[in-house]
């Protein structure tokens, strides 16, 4: 092995593998790094992409393409899917990532850890009241039916409950809550989580911020998006407390970011419409993968459309494609 490619750990051979397939999309990736390498006092820079487009056509590919850079500026960064199910545990994931990097959350964790074994305890408590499982964290106690709508519950989705009754049945989560736990800072964090955790949370990466520029990717947002939209425009107005200037949000989706609701911070965002390979793009992608038979590449393209991910799988499984080391 020539000694210049040797590899750290897995990751980093892991990336460039990713690197050496990586083709297309050259204006959003010279774009993005161009935006880190302004300082954020500039009028130019943005602080928000938006990535989106049709499943398979690359956006998760393109967001390892962004971390990467990121890396290479030495900015930190952090990334989270649809495994996450609430505000709470996304802040939680963010949290973790950054401490693997040597940048820990310390007010936001200790809060955070509180959170969950209390969380834990009511959960598993006997006496917990019917539902109540479901929305912990979801701060439907304070806010009820508004945030608890499009919520599915034992295969019924809250659009069409009776807003009396859950009102009711709310007030009886927060009497249980407040029964259980005798602390009343704990009350409210149960209760709470994300009004509690949030401020600490920026806090903490504004901390970070005056050191490094911070980058946070969220992927696959058709999933999470639901109940992470009106969070995130909520710590850009500034409800949470102050975000760090030296910071960038990349959101990921099927869908763009609504037009309307995100209005009011347009002049932050940069618009990333992905559309499937142009045909110049998949052959280039194909010869690099090995395949240069200009029949086996016709094929390709006409069974993928162009999109990036079907044009790979169709790459790896041709059998003479070079096997890795031959």
């Amino acid at each position: 092995m020539n000694p210049q490619n040797k590899y750290k750990n897995l990751q980093d051979k892991l990336k460039q593998l990713q690197q050496s397939g990586f083709v297309g999309r050259e204006d959003q990736v010279n774009q993005f790094r161009q935006n880190l390498a302004l300082s954020p006092e500039d009028d130019r820079r943005r602080f928000l992409y938006n990535v989106w487009g049709q499943g398979g056509v690359g956006k998760s590919t393109l967001l390892r393409q962004f971390c990467k850079i990121a890396d290479e500026a030495k900015i930190i960064s952090a990334y989270i899917d649809e495994a996450e199910k609430t505000v709470p545990e996304v802040m939680g994931r963010l949290a973790e990532e950054l401490e693997r990097q040597g940048h820990k959350l310390s007010q936001f964790t200790e809060r955070y850890k509180v959170y969950r074994q209390k969380r834990q305890e009511l959960e598993t408590d006997p006496e917990a009241p019917q539902g109540f499982s479901a929305f912990v964290g979801k701060t439907m106690v304070k806010t009820g039916v508004r945030l608890a709508r499009g919520v599915p519950v034992a295969g019924a989705v809250f659009d069409f409950v009776d807003e009396d009754a859950f009102a009711t049945q709310a007030g009886e989560w927060a009497s249980y809550v407040a029964k259980k736990i005798t602390n009343k800072d704990e009350v409210r964090l149960v209760q709470e989580p994300v009004e509690v955790l949030t401020p600490l949370f920026l806090q903490d990466i504004f901390k970070i911020a005056e050191k490094t520029g911070v980058v946070l990717f969220f992927d696959t947002y058709e999933r999470t998006g639901e109940f992470l939209d009106n969070w995130l425009r909520e710590i850009l107005e500034g409800r949470h407390g102050d975000v760090p200037l030296n910071i960038l949000i990349t959101i990921a989706g099927r869908q763009e970011l609504d037009k309307n609701h995100w209005a009011p911070y347009e002049g932050l965002i940069v618009r990333f419409p992905l559309e499937p390979f142009t045909e110049e793009e998949a052959q280039q992608y194909l010869i690099r993968k090995g395949i240069t038979d200009n029949d086996i590449i016709e094929v390709i393209l006409h069974l993928s459309g162009n999109l990036p991910l079907l044009v790979g799988m169709l790459a790896d499984a041709h059998p003479n494609q070079p096997q890795p080391g031959n």
